[in-house]
């Protein structure tokens, strides 16, 4: 049986199904498990940790190893903030909320980054600098995008 959520949301907590306005959306049991964990905790801020314990639970390994990936761009982009502002384009800096830890050499990480970013500078024109993330069940994604032209950094996630 569906639960309105809201005017657009409805979740079944028995079947584990979710609909959109009326028309059934696939989730995978984790994110399921997050909408559901969200709409039990409606307009409360939930932080990283908590969403990892209550719906990865056990199951999510971490890595002492792992890396903050929001403070290694803060710093990346304080980095090439003369040559960002050169090309006259802005930084924006979007990560997934909760997902802002990943396990990769913060070199490896660095140089590639620096790769991507030395690739597209000589042809910016004036406009924006986006770093996105994505997280899905195969990979971890960090999008490089300069006025329109994306480049990814694909991490595997491992099983």
């Amino acid at each position: 049986m569906f639960t309105p959520i809201n005017a657009h949301i409805e979740i079944d907590r028995v079947l584990k199904r979710a609909r959109k306005d009326g028309k059934e959306i696939h989730l995978t049991s984790l994110e399921f498990g997050l909408l559901e964990y969200l709409c039990s905790h409606p307009n409360k801020l939930c932080s990283r940790d908590e969403l990892i314990d209550q719906v990865w639970g056990e199951r999510f390994l971490y890595d002492p190893g792992t890396i903050d990936l929001s403070a290694f761009l803060t710093t990346w982009l304080a980095n090439h903030e003369a040559e960002i502002r050169d090309a006259g384009l802005t930084p924006q800096l979007r990560l997934t909320p909760f997902v802002n830890q990943i396990t990769i050499s913060p070199e490896a990480l660095r140089r590639m980054l620096d790769s991507i970013l030395a690739a597209l500078l000589p042809t910016a024109q004036a406009g924006y600098l986006r770093l996105s993330s994505k997280l899905t069940v195969q990979s971890f994604i960090l999008a490089l995008e300069i006025n329109g032209t994306i480049s990814e950094l694909i991490v595997p996630i491992q099983a």
